[in-house]
């Protein structure tokens, strides 16, 4: 009997293996990079073309369109410092590879992304609160994979980071092919730039 015990154990553990079920989501992506998103409980996560989970859920995941999306390795993330979110992207590890410091990103397509990086300068000084006037703008940046700025593609933009009144800038520049991006010029119009 303790025999046949052994011997069937095993085999009832390979069939339910097998017939393994995932359930109580309350969202599901789309097969991006080999992996799906997946959410539950307001958190996203990862699990891979057999249904195993590779990245935990976590709270960091930012969606483009309707769920988080790995392009080229890449997953957009985000955190929150006052009130403002800020983005960033992780590898297929789960381990964050460029911090989360743009006000936007795109996703990555040919090796690059754009992202709006903020840049601050101190304009004076508030004699009565003793405290710096500090003019914030943004950029549309080209960025590769490593997180290097290839290329400032607009001019400076003006931005409140101030969460009451804050509104996400988009993105208008676009990756284009491997070598080539587009962006609107001052006059509106479309001008492609070779990178």
């Amino acid at each position: 009997m303790k025999k046949l015990l052994y011997i069937m154990l095993p085999i009832v553990m390979i069939f339910s293996l097998s017939a393994q079920e995932l359930s109580g989501f309350t969202a599901i992506g789309e097969l991006s990079d080999g992996l799906i998103a997946v959410q539950k409980d307001g958190k996203w996560g990862f699990i891979d073309t057999s249904g195993t989970p590779v990245i935990g859920y976590r709270d960091d995941l930012a969606p483009t369109d309707e769920a988080p999306a790995f392009k080229e390795g890449l997953c957009r993330i985000h955190t929150t410092r006052e009130g403002i979110p800020y983005y960033g992207y992780m590898d297929v590890d789960g381990q964050t590879v460029i911090e989360p410091k743009y006000l936007n990103a795109s996703e990555f397509k040919d090796g690059h992304a754009v992202v709006l990086k903020v840049e601050e300068q101190v304009r004076g000084t508030n004699e009565y609160l003793n405290k710096n006037i500090i003019s914030r703008n943004y950029d549309e940046v080209l960025i590769n994979r490593m997180g290097d700025e290839l290329k400032y593609l607009n001019p400076h933009k003006d931005v409140m980071l101030d969460a009451r009144k804050y509104k996400q800038p988009e993105i208008i520049s676009r990756i284009l092919s491997e070598d080539l991006v587009a962006t609107l010029d001052d006059q509106g119009t479309w001008k492609v730039i070779k990178y």
